[in-house]
């Protein structure tokens, strides 16, 4: 981070350099701060005189990569489940067994063994095997239980990063993080586009993960408080 500060090469590629410049020493907060305004756009890496095989070994989009996974960690809710982020692939197998095995068992206990094997024809037959009330309602309190993981992951961010109130509702920095977000203003790198997921040049590769449009507005009312930006 230092070296980057001296350098400032790519200070017109990203939220994340600006606000680099704006300090000397980095305390964990401006850290976590930092790790949330990358795009893992990857251009810095491509353009940095730094990067490997130099014996300095610059390489900002993997430090902001591990950074924002222990803040995923750190703020995630119930912490119990942090422990998931270390095994995702493994997590994802198991809960995606689970739930099809769960789902199999109930079907044999409440509608039988034949309703699997029977031929179901007619109005409503769709919901004979699983019932539209068993469809919508598990989908609907896993979408609150995600906004409720959200929400708090949010508020620990905030808090952890020195946020305030008003930051929250600034609606001159929403509406310009906003502005931004929607027009891509952080996956055109040097100009040419983003390096994602290699050296090829892109604006359009980086910009599917539909988190970055939350990340930036997060960020960019304290870019305004603090002087970040």
């Amino acid at each position: 981070m230092m070296i980057c500060d001296a350098c400032r090469y790519c200070e017109d590629y990203c939220a994340v350099f600006p606000a680099m410049e704006q300090r000397r020493m980095f305390t964990k907060a401006d850290l976590v701060y930092l790790a949330n305004l990358c795009f893992d756009c990857r251009d810095c890496y491509y353009a940095c005189q730094h990067a490997p095989p130099h014996e300095f070994g610059v390489n900002i989009p993997k430090l902001m990569a591990e950074l924002r996974t222990e803040t995923y960690r750190e703020h995630s809710w119930p912490a119990i489940l942090s422990g998931l982020l270390r095994r995702n692939g493994l997590a994802v197998s198991l809960i995606t067994g689970g739930a099809t095995l769960v789902v199999f068992i109930l079907v044999l206990l409440f509608m039988g063994p034949v309703v699997l094997t029977a031929t179901h024809l007619g109005e409503g037959s769709f919901y004979r095997v699983v019932p539209y009330v068993a469809m919508t309602i598990p989908p609907i309190l896993i979408a609150l239980y995600g906004l409720v993981v959200f929400t708090v992951g949010a508020s620990r961010f905030w808090r952890e990063t020195g946020a305030g109130v008003s930051d929250v509702i600034n609606l001159a920095a929403l509406w310009h993080a906003t502005r931004d977000a929607f027009g891509l203003a952080y996956m055109k790198g040097g100009g040419a586009g983003c390096n994602y997921p290699n050296e090829t040049f892109s604006q359009f590769a980086a910009s599917v993960p539909s988190h970055g449009v939350l990340r930036i507005p997060v960020g960019s009312s304290r870019d305004q408080r603090s002087g970040l930006l």
